[in-house]
């Protein structure tokens, strides 16, 4: 398995329902582009594909192109790959597209695109790693559990590029970085959503990228373009994207750009925001105040839009800002929902149970409410540099979705003054608690030396160890 003997056409082709590819190299294939592909489903309903490596040697190390794509799913209702490795799919060092779906119903779980079988060390294909085809609707891309996120990473044009189709999800995925979210570039944007022109086929409408449960969010990062593009082209525009969750970060354009013109300035009206374009050039939140105090952080600010609508507002923290000015997106904090009044404007007064340092960039998106149902993101607002993390010595109201951690009391009604058990409470609230422990994960993760909890100068599985000993007495 680590030479090329071609086959003229396509390595596997299936054609009927209910096929089984399972545990194939599809490698090597080819003697003219067309229709050389390793794996081609070519219609019916049904199919599994699961464990074929598809473009490279045996072991996933080296390429040994198929001189057209990887795989190719001209059909519904099949699932492609899976949520453990061994059903996973290597689709790398291709002649254009890792993976290519032009149907409806599919799922797509835990395939690596652009990467070796370690997910850490690029295998490029020549064109982006998964694309989404112009007819392609309502396809599962990624999911929120352990092993269903696809690895779109290292290759030379986007990690996703969508051409059209309803009703996508994409979410839970790695875009840009490794397995283990350091930098594996995709040379242009993370996500791309391009509208086609070709006769019948449909606008790229309702995507949802990220989501408002946990695990739902992508990691989306270190690209060579935006993170997330909707090029505007003509007089075309696309609607209904929801952006929610992300952790967008380290992209060489913006981390949101509904139009690839740069920064699109909010529309104030009168009557405000009822400029069209993509996601109807839904306007981002104005923040004009932060303060993180005894493990809240309070966030004030204005949105104005459109009149009467509930939106979702989502803060988001990040280590520097964007050259643009406007951030991008790349620690999720948590959100507050937030009605506009008769003029379009509503009032925003976040209190979040996490802290933030000092230094920190705050940024915000914007999320309208159709009913219960969430469309239209916004670009990421202006950043808002924490200058002062003392804060308020009161806990304010939370917003919608979060529970502001309560001040601790004694049995008298006074407020304990006895230092917390060794470095447990990492947020300062004289308590043990989740929110110390979601602290320490981030620590734990990012290496942060602010969150030892046994105070031996280094942050590891030591620290989570002592921290539970601490929580459960």
């Amino acid at each position: 398995g680590d030479n090329a003997i071609p086959n003229g056409d396509a390595g596997i082709v299936a054609q009927g329902t209910r096929h089984r590819v399972v545990g194939n190299q599809s490698s090597g294939n080819g003697s003219v582009p067309l229709f050389a592909d390793g794996i081609r489903l070519e219609g019916g309903v049904g199919h599994i594909v699961q464990g074929n490596i598809v473009g490279t040697n045996s072991l996933g190390t080296i390429a040994i192109p198929n001189m057209s794509s990887g795989i190719i799913v001209q059909a519904t209702g099949c699932l492609i790959g899976g949520s453990t490795e061994e059903a996973r799919n290597l689709t790398s060092g291709n002649g254009s597209v890792g993976l290519f779906v032009n149907g409806h119903d599919n799922i797509i779980f835990g395939n690596y695109s652009g990467t070796d079988s370690s997910g850490t060390i690029a295998i490029p294909n020549g064109n982006s790693g998964f694309i989404l085809s112009a007819f392609a609707s309502r396809n599962t891309v990624g999911g929120p559990n352990p092993g269903e996120g696809n690895l779109f990473s290292g290759n030379p044009r986007s990690g996703i590029l969508q051409f059209g189709g309803d009703d996508n999800v994409i979410q839970g995925n790695f875009i840009g970085s490794d397995i283990n979210g350091s930098a594996l570039p995709n040379l242009t944007a993370g996500i791309e959503i391009l509208m086609v022109t070709a006769p019948n086929a449909p606008l790229p409408n309702n995507t949802a990228i990220g989501g408002a449960n946990p695990g739902e969010g992508n990691l989306i990062a270190f690209n060579g373009g935006p993170g997330i593009t909707i090029p505007r082209i003509a007089d075309l525009m696309t609607k209904g994207h929801t952006i929610l969750g992300n952790r967008i970060h380290s992209n060489s354009g913006l981390g949101i750009d509904l139009e690839f013109e740069g920064v699109l300035e909010n529309d104030l009206g009168p009557p405000p925001d009822t400029d069209e374009g993509n996601n109807n050039s839904q306007n981002f939140p104005d923040l004009t105040s932060v303060n993180s105090s005894g493990g809240n952080t309070t966030i004030g600010g204005t949105l104005n839009s459109i009149a009467n609508t509930m939106f979702r507002v989502e803060f988001f923290s990040n280590s520097e800002c964007d050259p643009s000015g406007n951030g991008e997106g790349q620690t999720f904090l948590g959100f507050d929902t937030v009605p506009t009044d008769g003029s379009g404007l509503a009032t925003i007064n976040a209190v979040l149970p996490v802290s933030v340092a000092m230094g920190d960039h705050i940024t915000s998106t914007a999320t309208r409410l159709d009913g219960a149902i969430l469309v239209e993101t916004s670009e990421f607002s202006d950043c808002f540099e924490v200058t002062d993390s003392t804060g308020p010595t009161s806990t304010p109201t939370p917003g919608d979705g979060e529970t502001a951690t309560p001040t601790p009391t004694t049995e008298g009604g006074e407020t304990p003054t006895a230092t917390p058990i060794l470095g447990a409470d990492l947020d300062g609230d004289m308590q043990v608690n989740s929110i110390d422990l979601i602290l320490l994960l981030r620590g734990l993760r990012d290496d942060d030396t602010s969150r030892d909890v046994n105070g031996d100068g280094t942050i590891d599985q030591e620290d989570l160890l002592d921290f539970s000993t601490h929580w459960m007495e």
